[in-house]
């Protein structure tokens, strides 16, 4: 797998080149990005990528001077100029640096973009062939995933040709009752958060070398790491008549896989089973039968193997879980009328929601996280805070009992808050005022202390009585929550940002900002962007 860094200018990383590109499909992972070209050549350095793409305009050093500077110690290393057509001049520059090639943003769609990268990725391979760079197990693999993501992901061969280069590389595959499995991590971002990038490729890839020791016991089937938290598996069963026998032998490879990730990594897995095929060209339609069953985990949480042929008889599953959440919600008679009635609206809506993706079922749970105004400053900036950690933690929920279980807790805390608030004192009460007008400045607890005309210990012992936290998290929560209007509606630097909300240090401010929301600054901004990137949707028949 081929290394590759990205040098964006601030404003053009919210767009997500990142995220843009399937850089799993292609055989490439992104080992680091940067906002400009003097950390982008520090992360050169570092990480020695083998792909750069890179702007040229950008501040600190542009991307010429970085080209530059990188060319004079490595003329090997293959770099795509970002460009726009006021920079065609610029790109002239740059190709005089040896620069591969280059790529017009704002303009060219994934797909165009894609197909400049695979370019470049098959130079890659043929020169790392010529050199003998790599091993040639590794290199076999290598070739083996690449071929498997193009049938499967871009279908960019026909079956025939597929069919040779199976039998010429040696696969496990034969295309008699094959059934492709998507298999995921369960709770991902726990492992995301436990390993540095570096470390987590490296789990990663132990995990696909695992599995193919254990799939060759078997002789039977291969495995791919599709991106982040999803591999795939394709077997085939062409020598087993009996279907019974053929559904045992798959439950002894998944309770296999399961072992040895559950001892070796302490990880849980869970499968998405397409139904069968018996020719290569069927693999995509089987991938897309996997992956459908897999969406199917996340209102199913129980069930470790989802079969797409037997998803039909889960529902019963899923209105009984919203039955649950009806009644619930009937349990908060403390409500305001009319929002009770918009969330018992909205429980009708996903009564007939079934087939949809979670993302639209988690959009449907975020709407009714509002609270009508209590008419008390103080209360509204508390039910805020709570409002926006609630639903920070019910868009990262892996299940739809989870998503449920939050949405039922966060009502608990409001109706709760609601009943036992009091009038705060007016000194607190002034406190709060003097913060959010004040929370750009450098503000002091003796500075809070003299507007209220109160000493600081006493004050800071009373907004805590009152309001259950300390005064420094509170002026930090309303930096964070202004900084996240800011990050999202303008096109201001991270910088600059950390400077507008009142944090001198802009590494301190990143802290903090993941401390209250669970994301660094530039990955909260980039959760954003799917308004710019157009998801390809397939309708797969049951």
């Amino acid at each position: 797998m081929f290394s590759v860094l990205i040098v964006e200018d601030e404003i053009l990383v919210s767009i997500g080149l990142k995220n843009m590109i399937d850089w799993g499909s292609m055989d490439m992972r992104v080992v680091g990005e940067a906002n400009n070209g003097k950390d982008g050549l520090d992360l050169y350095y570092r990480e020695k990528p083998d792909l750069i793409l890179t702007d040229i305009k950008m501040p600190v050093m542009d991307g010429l001077e970085m080209i530059t500077k990188i060319r004079q110690a490595d003329k090997k290393t293959k770099i795509i100029i970002l460009t726009s057509y006021q920079e065609f001049e610029l790109v002239h520059q740059a190709l005089k640096l040896s620069v591969t090639d280059y790529i017009v943003k704002l303009k060219m769609s994934p797909e165009e973009m894609e197909t400049v990268i695979i370019k470049v990725r098959d130079e890659l391979i043929r020169e790392s062939s010529a050199s003998g760079k790599a091993e040639s197990v590794e290199e076999l693999s290598i070739i083996k995933e690449r071929l498997i993501k193009d049938c499967i992901m871009r279908q960019s061969c026909s079956d025939d040709e597929f069919a040779s280069k199976v039998k010429g590389l040696s696969f496990r595959l034969a295309p008699q009752k094959m059934i492709v499995c998507v298999m995921k991590i369960d709770s991902f971002d726990q492992l995301h958060k436990k390993f540095d990038e570096k470390h987590e490729y490296s789990v990663l890839t132990s995990i696909v070398n695992l599995i193919n020791d254990l799939l060759e016991k078997y002789n039977r089937g291969e495995i791919v790491h599709e991106q982040d938290e999803r591999f795939i598996l394709i077997l085939s069963f062409g020598d087993i008549a009996d279907e019974s026998e053929i559904k045992g032998l798959f439950h002894d490879i998944h309770s296999s896989i399961c072992f040895v990730l559950k001892n070796y990594f302490n990880l849980s897995v869970t499968f998405g089973v397409s139904s069968n095929g018996d020719q290569y060209c069927s693999l995509k339609r089987l991938y897309l039968e996997a992956s459908s069953a897999l969406e199917k985990s996340y209102f199913f949480p129980i069930q470790k193997i989802i079969y797409f042929k037997e998803i039909s008889p889960y529902k019963d599953h899923y209105f009984a879980m919203i039955d649950n959440l009806h009644e619930n919600v009937m349990e908060f008679p403390e409500l305001d009328v009319g929002y009770l009635e918009e969330v018992l609206a909205g429980i009708n809506l996903l009564k007939g929601m079934y087939q949809n993706p979670k993302s639209e079922i988690l959009e449907l749970f975020k709407s009714w996280m509002h609270i009508p105004s209590a008419n008390n400053n103080t209360l509204d900036d508390y039910m805020a805070s709570l409002t926006a950690s609630f639903r920070d933690r019910i868009v990262a929920s892996q299940t739809f009992e989870e998503t449920i279980q939050l949405f039922v807790q966060y009502l608990k805390n409001v109706t709760q808050k609601q009943i036992g608030i009091k009038r705060v004192s007016k000194e607190v009460s002034e406190t709060v005022k003097y913060i959010k007008k004040n929370y750009q400045k450098n503000i002091t607890l003796g500075m809070i202390a003299e507007n209220v005309e109160l000493s600081p210990s006493y004050i800071s012992i009373l907004f805590k009585k009152e309001l259950q936290i300390n005064i420094i998290d509170y002026i930090n929560r309303v930096r964070i929550e202004k900084a996240k209007e800011l990050l999202l509606h303008t096109h201001l630097k991270t910088y600059e940002i950390s400077e507008k909300v009142g944090f001198n240090d802009e590494s301190y401010f990143s802290r903090i900002f993941k401390k209250i929301t669970g994301f660094r600054p530039i990955e909260y901004k980039k959760r954003d962007i799917d308004s710019f990137i157009e998801r390809q949707v397939y309708d797969v028949d049951e």
